[in-house]
């Protein structure tokens, strides 16, 4: 997929360690394009492939939920993945949304990265050696 490529992804390289926690945020405004598939299959799945290769291990669990609001198929969609190694991800698709965002924040022990792949803009906040909280 695409956003593979996206600059603030190619950017994670060398960051990303051990993510714990990843929230992502894929929301548009209602389209008639696209409504013959369901918001999973139109939206949601550039953020899956994207957590599929930034968390290398088995999945342990999958938990979603999905609701047409606006067409025949599923317009909003909710899904949370468990990995083997501990991370959890929730992600959210929507396109009954009033603005478009498209946005990930990914939690590690050392970090919290924010990624915006509609503007290509990355932001990392790092812990500070020593630092205790």
């Amino acid at each position: 997929h695409l956003e593979r490529f996206n600059p603030a992804v190619m950017a994670l390289k060398g960051v990303l360690k051990n993510p714990q926690f990843i929230e992502s945020h894929r929301l548009a405004p209602f389209k008639t394009r696209g409504t013959d598939v369901n918001v999973v299959l139109d939206l949601m799945i550039h953020d899956i492939d994207i957590l599929l290769s930034m968390v290398p291990h088995p999945m342990k669990a999958i938990n979603s939920v999905g609701v047409p609001v606006l067409s025949e198929e599923v317009d909003i969609a909710n899904a949370r993945l468990q990995f083997e190694n501990g991370c959890v991800a929730n992600v959210t698709a929507s396109r009954a949304s009033r603005e478009t965002m498209r946005k990930m924040r990914i939690f590690q022990q050392d970090a919290y990265i924010s990624i915006d792949f509609q503007s290509r803009e990355i932001a990392i906040y790092k812990k500070k050696k020593g630092l205790t909280l």
